[in-house]
């Protein structure tokens, strides 16, 4: 609770927090090493610092069950914070500042020039005035063309960022706690219930909308065979072979248009119903949230007054 508490007051989101993970009596219970993600770690066959990290840091977010759009919101915490050679071997703040929560990490890794730092000291990169710096892991996303697309989306719009890391830090808290995921995966259960079933749907349309275009399609071809062949002749003949095929073209490509219209319309009408189940789903989820958040502070407010 401190740690949201803390995120909060340094004008960060408000973020679902409830208690349930008991203190362990020892470190028996505790995860071995290793099952973090490290700052760097070069690729075992290749030794290269940039596929070794970017493979690791998305095996350890998936591992623990996150996207790679959590993994991003999750790493926005680097805009609070500096790295101190006696604690992790690296030295220095992200940003300039590293007591206020912000979009701010996003913005730096994207719009700063960064090199490789040369010391004494492990892997590290760093911008022109020496003063800032990242991770590899950080780097990371910005190497792996997925994660970018995050990066620079939060690097554009802070309160998606806000709300984005508000769900994934809430999913980091619960993570492991029984009964407490139950909530969210239920939730996510039924987003994949909705998106499957108007794929489905979707997928019906497509393949009916395909089978009766091509049979259109090949009717309007042989009636244009047809009529090529009726009015190649002269005179009178063509004449006819055209006043009676033209209507006929005319009507099976009216036909095919219309059909095309159709289809079309259908399948925006199914993408957009699944649009709005995402969007009710969400809403949904973020009404749990903010009852989460609540009752957060009615407990915190028991505890500290």
């Amino acid at each position: 609770g401190d740690g949201v508490g803390a995120i909060e007051h340094m004008g960060g989101p408000a973020i679902a927090w409830r208690p349930g993970r008991t203190d362990a009596s020892d470190g028996g219970s505790c995860s071995p090493d290793g099952r973090l993600p490290n700052a760097e770690q070069p690729d075992p066959h290749s030794g290269s610092t940039l596929a070794g990290t970017v493979h690791h840091v998305r095996s350890v977010f998936d591992r623990m069950g996150f996207s790679a759009q959590e993994l991003v919101a999750l790493s926005g915490a680097h805009a609070l914070g500096r790295c101190h050679p006696s604690a992790s071997g690296y030295t220095g703040p992200w940003t300039r500042a590293p007591t206020t929560f912000s979009n701010e990490y996003f913005r730096e890794l994207l719009e700063n020039t960064w090199t490789l730092k040369q010391w004494n000291g492990p892997v590290q990169y760093e911008d022109p005035t020496g003063e800032l710096m990242m991770l590899p892991s950080d780097m990371a996303l910005l190497w792996d063309r997925e994660l970018r697309g995050y990066v620079e989306l939060y690097a554009k719009d802070e309160a998606k960022f806000f709300d984005d890391f508000a769900y994934a830090f809430g999913k980091l808290l619960e993570l492991g706690v029984p009964g407490m995921e139950a909530q969210k995966s239920v939730s996510a259960q039924r987003i994949e219930y909705h998106k499957e079933e108007l794929k489905k749907k979707m997928g019906e349309v497509e393949r009916a909308a395909a089978s009766a275009k091509a049979a259109l399609e090949e009717q309007l071809a042989d009636a244009q065979r047809q009529a090529a062949a009726a009015m190649s002749g002269a005179g009178d003949a063509a004449a006819k072979a055209r006043e009676q095929w033209e209507p006929k073209v005319r009507e099976l490509e009216q036909a095919l248009s219309e059909r095309v219209s159709r289809d079309g319309a259908q399948l925006k009408q199914l993408a957009a119903e699944l649009q709005q189940k995402l969007a009710e789903e969400k809403a949904y989820v973020g009404q749990k949230v903010s009852e989460g958040v609540d009752k957060a502070k009615e407990i915190k407010k028991s505890w500290w007054g």
